[in-house]
């Protein structure tokens, strides 16, 4: 059985989707991303900027930065509403 990378095409975006595009190239997703990041920036008076991968997984923080603890379960929040609605 050969494992296939590529679903016909996107949901969202409707270009072809194979999962790189859908968590890191695709247009919609950066959009949305970037727009979670403002209102959270915009909430708690902070400057965080993001890379894809921390987008996608969140920041690795200490125990006592509640701002990047808040934003990264903003952030999984974001992602499984976006994946899944």
């Amino acid at each position: 059985m050969e494992f296939q990378t590529i679903m016909d095409v996107s949901t969202v975006s409707g270009e072809p989707d194979p999962v790189l595009h859908t968590f890191q190239n695709c247009s919609t997703t950066d959009s949305f991303h970037n727009r979670v990041l403002n209102c959270f920036n915009d909430m708690h008076n902070t400057s965080i900027s993001l890379s894809n991968y921390e987008s996608l997984f969140g920041i690795a923080c200490e125990k006592n930065n509640n701002n990047i603890r808040k934003l990264n379960f903003c952030l999984l929040f974001a992602n499984y509403f976006f994946l899944f609605f």
